[in-house]
């Protein structure tokens, strides 16, 4: 409302307050609108230091973006990412692999996930760190699809054995690449043995012919 009358100045110093009480009910929000104003001000160390704290605080990939933004204004990314990234390693890791994969840093991305033991990604999250690992390490993509498509086989109805059989056909073209076409036609004649008692999933199987 105090930007709407042109004041701000008042703005910013409530949305400080409301900042550094802790308690701001939608604390994102308050650090978004107090960055326009510093933005519209032209005050890129304040903008900056904003950013810094708050990713900080939140560890996430959109506060690493924002943080990103504000520093390349002032030419410190270089300087600035390797801290940035730390925080999200100590806080949050798998925010971490997803701004890994953004940035195009795949192996580093897939070793991090690998080595965080337990760790469970966002779905859409892991099948693109799946896929992008299927460009250099097609082996990694096919274990990683066949495994998927074992978890949607835990549940006995159609849909989840139509997404198993989805999951087997991502695996095709990396399996290929990687000499293991063979290992994906057993992996479903495996499952002809052990769900032989699911008639809908080899109806399904029968129409995929995935194991010739």
């Amino acid at each position: 409302a105090l930007r709407e009358i042109d004041r701000d100045d008042l703005a910013l110093e409530h949305a400080r307050a409301g900042l550094a009480t802790g308690e701001a009910f939608d604390r994102s929000k308050l650090v978004d609108l107090t960055a326009a104003i510093l933005a519209d001000a032209g005050d890129l160390d304040s903008l900056h230091a904003l950013r810094s704290a708050d990713h900080d605080l939140r560890a996430e990939r959109s506060s690493y973006s924002a943080l990103r933004d504000a520093s390349t204004s002032l030419a410190r990314w270089d300087a600035d990412r390797p801290a940035a990234i730390v925080t999200l390693g100590r806080r949050n890791v798998r925010e971490l692999v997803a701004v890994l994969l953004d940035e195009g840093r795949v192996d580093e991305a897939w070793d991090t996930y690998r080595a965080a033991e337990g760790l469970v990604l966002w779905e859409k999250d892991y099948l693109a760190l799946v896929a992008a690992r299927a460009a250099d390490h097609p082996g990694d993509a096919v274990d990683a699809y066949l495994a998927l498509a074992d978890k949607e086989l835990q549940t006995s109805d159609r849909r989840h054995y139509e997404q198993a059989i989805r999951y087997v056909k991502k695996a095709v073209e990396p399996a290929k690449r990687a000499d293991r076409t063979e290992d994906v036609a057993a992996h479903v004649r495996g499952w002809r043995e052990t769900h032989k008692r699911r008639p809908s999933l080899i109806q399904l199987l029968d129409r995929a012919k995935l194991d010739p």
